[in-house]
């Protein structure tokens, strides 16, 4: 399995990649909230059971 990755971020010596770039924008201006998994607003972040490192602020299809 391959994966065609569009961008990618250094943090902490852990390399993070992601496929939309508006998704790696707002991972490199606020990249401790998406990675203690609390959200900037308070509300819920919800993650794929399949996928657990995709995580967004609702629900997915």
């Amino acid at each position: 399995m391959t994966h065609d990755h569009h961008e990618h971020q250094q943090h902490d010596q852990q390399a993070y990649y992601f496929y939309f770039t508006h998704c790696h924008g707002k991972f490199v201006a606020e990249p401790n909230t998406y990675l203690t998994g609390k959200s900037p607003t308070g509300y819920a972040i919800y993650s794929c059971p399949m996928h657990p490192e995709i995580r967004q602020a609702r629900p997915g299809s």
